[in-house]
């Protein structure tokens, strides 16, 4: 498929942004950069985007989520940026289910999200479906990195104006090869960078909502993929 799409796209100057539309379930523990396209890791080349697949063809009983989103980033946008990134953290195993379902339905959170810790898989997928509909930008940890909520606060303070096209060149960093989009960081960006390789976002920006506007209204053919026979 992205042999295809280059080709498409040979005449503007090739494709350098992929993303992937997923089921909360892959996005808890899928690393799209880290998959080999070819003789390379695609995050090596590309900058690599999960998105959560719910947004795309928003469905009924999510009714409204999408132009939801779109009033919280446009007034996230409008707001002045202060001393700190706006994310309000969440320790997902100190997390009562029903209350969190009635904050959200109560406008309670309208800021990103982003959880300190992955505690118990069960769990962190609960809180993860829970949150999706309501939050246009979640983070998790990463399984492979420790967690370090101050310094991801930080980070993320110093990179927040780049978002989400730093996640790309964090995930770059941390594979270990060269930005070939740009000039090298200084050596406080380099090491935010790496501090950003240890989380993971779904994130829904303003561009994104108007794909999948344009998308519902005109969607793509799907291919049909025979079920695997049981054995």
């Amino acid at each position: 498929m992205l042999e295809w799409a280059e080709e498409l796209a040979s005449e503007t100057g090739g494709i350098r942004a992929v993303d992937f539309v997923v089921t909360a379930p892959v996005l808890l523990d899928w690393h799209p950069e880290e998959t080999v396209v070819g003789i390379r890791c695609l995050g090596v080349d590309y900058e690599v985007t999960l998105r959560w697949a719910g947004r795309l063809v928003e469905p009924g009983h999510f009714r409204g989520m999408n132009r939801q989103a779109r009033r919280q980033l446009e007034a996230l946008d409008g707001s002045p940026f202060g001393p700190v990134a706006p994310v309000d953290w969440m320790d997902p195993a100190a997390t009562t289910l029903d209350r969190l379902r009635t904050d959200l339905r109560r406008g309670q959170y309208r800021r990103p999200i982003g959880l300190t810790n992955r505690g118990a898989p069960t769990v962190l997928r609960e809180v993860v479906d829970i949150l999706l509909p309501h939050a246009p930008i979640l983070l998790w940890p990463r399984t492979d990195h420790p967690s370090s909520e101050e310094e991801w606060h930080w980070c993320l303070t110093h990179l927040w104006a780049g978002l989400p096209a730093r996640f790309s060149d964090a995930y770059r960093r941390a594979l270990g090869g060269p930005d070939p989009f740009g000039d090298p960081p200084d050596p406080v960006t380099d090491a935010h960078l790496l501090r950003l390789a240890a989380l993971s976002t779904a994130w829904h920006d303003l561009p994104w909502l108007d794909f999948c506007a344009g998308y519902h209204r005109h969607p793509a053919p799907r291919a049909v993929v025979p079920a695997p026979r049981s054995t």
